[in-house]
């Protein structure tokens, strides 16, 4: 889908442009507040995220369901088994 009032950039115009953003913000990253952030989207979206992460045969692979689980539970102040 295309928009009238914006104009088209290709892939790598695109890419290029995040490099130069991402490089310029460099020195202004802020890891606890990303952290937090992604601590409140992985919260609000747990439920559709464990599915996706146990249904892909990738991240089953990986065990990734059960490390964010582990993850969730040390954030939380709670322990959990290392296996």
């Amino acid at each position: 889908m295309t928009w009238p009032c914006c104009p088209v950039i290709t892939d790598q115009e695109m890419g290029s442009a995040m490099q130069q953003l991402s490089t310029q913000q460099a020195e202004e990253f802020d890891m606890v507040a990303a952290l937090k952030e992604l601590y409140i989207y992985v919260t609000k979206y747990r439920e559709p995220i464990i599915e996706a992460l146990t249904t892909d045969p990738n991240c089953r692979r990986l065990h990734l369901a059960q490390k964010l689980d582990s993850v969730a539970y040390t954030l939380g102040g709670e322990e959990t088994s290392a296996c």
